[in-house]
């Protein structure tokens, strides 16, 4: 009898739910919320002030071409990373290129690089990376910041004479600025992979 009882119920169960399909459902909408994204960036430019008969002028260049090799000369050389205001959070970076060189591969000249600023990653020919030491934030920041890379190059004395210095003729020192996010990126990430971009094993 109990079973019997269970089975209609049942039954009277499924009918109830099918004969109220029929119906209309209680139905609210609620207004949209909607959010606005926009994009993180970075944007940084690598400038130097130009220089004329000897000295550094106010105006900003991306390359200098009158430096006159003199054995013990140093002269003014200015190159500077600027981080744009509203970049984000951010690891800054350069290479500098030094293929100011003997025909037997001497390298007569060298730049200042403040280690302290700047802290060495890798080497790898001519080139050394250097990362700057800070994690770089203008985020919310009204005013540009820039990171001087280093002052002067200075001409080595004793290896450069009257016979050899001609061999230096059209060679360069090249810097390149990277920078990389710093926000939920390790800092050991953002040196492989620049590494990788600056071609250094």
């Amino acid at each position: 009898m109990k079973k019997g009882l269970i089975l209609v119920l049942a039954i009277v169960m499924v009918v109830c739910i099918s004969i109220s399909a029929t119906l209309a459902y209680l139905f609210v909408e609620t207004t949209p919320v909607k959010n606005t994204f926009e994009y993180g960036d970075i944007n940084i430019e690598l400038k130097e002030h130009k220089y004329v008969d000897g000295k550094l002028t106010n105006e900003e260049v991306t390359a200098n071409t009158s430096y006159k090799v003199v054995p013990g000369v140093s002269e003014d050389k200015d190159p500077f990373v600027r981080v744009r205001k509203g970049s984000e959070k951010c690891y800054i970076y350069v290479t500098v290129e030094n293929s100011v060189k003997l025909d037997d591969g001497t390298v007569v000249a060298s730049v200042n690089i403040n280690t302290t600023d700047w802290v060495k990653v890798a080497a790898s020919g001519d080139i050394t990376l250097y990362r700057y030491k800070d994690v770089v934030d203008v985020s919310d920041a009204t005013e540009d910041i820039e990171l001087p890379v280093f002052t002067t190059v200075t001409y080595d004395a004793e290896k450069i004479l009257k016979d050899n210095i001609a061999q230096v003729k059209d060679d360069t020192i090249t810097v390149i600025a990277y920078a990389y996010q710093a926000t939920n990126v390790e800092q050991s990430y953002a040196d492989t992979a620049v590494k990788t971009m600056a071609d250094i094993s």
